[in-house]
């Protein structure tokens, strides 16, 4: 079974890898630690080792195409066995399998959403008060706290 290689993230803040430079071909024998590739980041150019043998089976990605982190670059398998192409593969677009990213979203369109959220908003503005309210007076109550233990130190050390 082949071995589909994809974009890895070579860096903290990178989204998205252009391949500068292939340095095998489709058919080459490769094995561990072979170079296969150059990968542009946003930082840096950097070389792209392969973690398998077998035979280099197909290049999805051509050079100088950027594409996003985890697309499929390029296949390894055994000599002679076939791979097929891969819908997202040059262009970097996510395949739609049909889920969706925020099952939320649908029921902000809803008619019972809208019309919760017009009766909720005008007091929401009352829930902060409160809450900033309520954040003055713990503040209050705490200096307070402190002070009294201030003064019971002064206090016990009049005492002596």
């Amino acid at each position: 079974m082949a071995t589909i290689i994809e974009m890895p993230k070579l860096s903290d803040t990178m989204s998205v890898g252009t391949v500068v430079k292939w340095h095998k071909k489709k058919g080459d024998t490769i094995s561990n630690g072979d170079v296969l590739a150059e990968i542009e980041t946003d930082k840096a150019t950097m070389e792209l080792e392969c973690f398998d043998d077998g035979t280099l089976l197909k290049i999805f990605v051509g050079e100088g195409e950027e594409v996003p982190i985890g697309s499929p670059l390029a296949a390894v398998g055994e000599d002679g066995e076939t791979v097929e192409d891969l819908p997202s593969a040059t262009t970097g677009e996510e395949v739609d399998d049909g889920s969706d990213d925020n099952p939320l979203a649908s029921l902000a369109d809803k008619p019972e959403f809208k019309e919760a959220r017009e009766k909720l908003t005008p007091w929401l503005w009352v829930f902060s008060v409160f809450g900033f309210g309520m954040a003055l007076l713990n503040t209050w109550r705490i200096k307070r706290i402190f002070k009294s233990w201030k003064g019971a130190r002064q206090y016990a050390r009049d005492a002596d």
